[in-house]
């Protein structure tokens, strides 16, 4: 057997373990999903990682390669999460309820038809208007939003008149709530 083919079959060897794993790599990404990334950017981390993993991993130490797998992609995924999220920290009572929150919103949307009213909310979730309000200023916090102010337009895109009446709610309670801690900012002239 010459030099060059030992590589060859190595990575031969390589490529076929994680071909068989990337449904590990899926798995992983699928616990993180819903935290500001979508899944197939998860999924494509995870997988960087399972090669990182891949190339790492030794038979010799006695242990299966998916259990040394999982926690080098479980890594990688909350390295990026933790690299690419929000600046500001969110509570983790505010995380939770957000969480609880767009659950209870999509079902009674779909109820009734129509997005849900603060009040709705709070009743449904039996909490106080105030909680709701800084829940949803706490996601507003989390999202990115062009700097133009105007919805990107395209496939997909929401209608421009579909939110008019929430878009001109939402700049109010976020301004409401974070006032107090960051100030009334500039005045802008026209």
């Amino acid at each position: 057997m010459t030099k060059a083919a030992v590589p060859r079959g190595r990575n031969r060897t390589r490529e076929r373990l994680v071909e068989s794993h990337l449904p590990l790599a899926h798995a992983v990404a699928r616990r993180f999903a819903g935290r500001g990334e979508s899944l197939d950017d998860l999924v494509q981390v995870g997988s960087m990682g399972l090669v990182k993993a891949a190339n790492r991993f030794d038979k010799n130490r006695g242990v299966s390669f998916a259990a040394f797998a999982a926690p080098v992609i479980e890594g990688e995924i909350r390295r990026h999460l933790r690299d690419r999220g929000s600046l500001l920290r969110i509570p983790r009572d505010l995380q939770r309820a957000s969480g609880e929150l767009a659950r209870k919103r999509s079902q009674l949307t779909a109820a009734g038809g129509h997005s849900p009213s603060t009040g709705e909310l709070a009743a449904a979730l039996q909490i106080d208007e105030a909680t709701v309000e800084r829940v949803l200023a706490a996601e507003l916090a989390r999202e990115s939003v062009p700097f133009s102010g105007q919805r990107e337009s395209g496939a997909g895109a929401d209608s421009p008149d579909q939110h008019d009446s929430e878009d001109q709610k939402q700049p109010q309670r976020v301004k409401r709530h974070f006032d107090p801690i960051i100030g009334p900012g500039p005045v802008r002239t026209p």
